[in-house]
């Protein structure tokens, strides 16, 4: 958990610096595939942190990320949802929700961008988890 929260950092930091794209969405999407309680956590603290450091309203990308999170747990049951369409299409809707809400510009490219990071991040995961069995 320790390493997920340093890692999330370093994300929020590195978004910061190199792109707005919503990288901390992408791997808070990516890693609520894995169906834990903890991601709500996760999602939470990294929107502190990109609201801490973009200078906005401290806790907004957190509902955002959790009510997105939940979104997708509600779903599960409803779409097969471990699969590369579903994954491109939800990232695809959330970042481009999230840059709409923010107030990014290039909003298509930009989700475009973020939904093709978040379907290799789940295609490399999917090859490696087959590997290891």
């Amino acid at each position: 958990m320790k390493f997920f929260l340093a890692f999330v950092f370093l994300i929020a930091i590195l978004s910061l610096f190199v792109a707005s794209w919503p990288i901390v969405l992408v791997l808070v999407i990516f890693l609520a595939f894995d169906r834990k309680t903890w991601i709500f956590f996760l999602a939470f603290f990294g929107g502190i942190i990109l609201d801490l450091m973009l200078f906005r309203l401290l806790g907004a990308t957190s509902v955002f990320l959790a009510t997105f999170i939940f979104l997708i747990f509600l779903y599960e049951k409803k779409f097969e949802i471990y699969t590369l369409p579903f994954v491109l299409t939800v990232s695809f809707i959330g970042s481009a929700l999230y840059l709409v809400i923010f107030g990014y510009n290039y909003v298509f490219q930009q989700a475009l961008a973020s939904s093709l990071i978040a379907v290799l991040l789940f295609a490399l995961a999917k090859n490696l988890q087959q590997k290891k069995v």
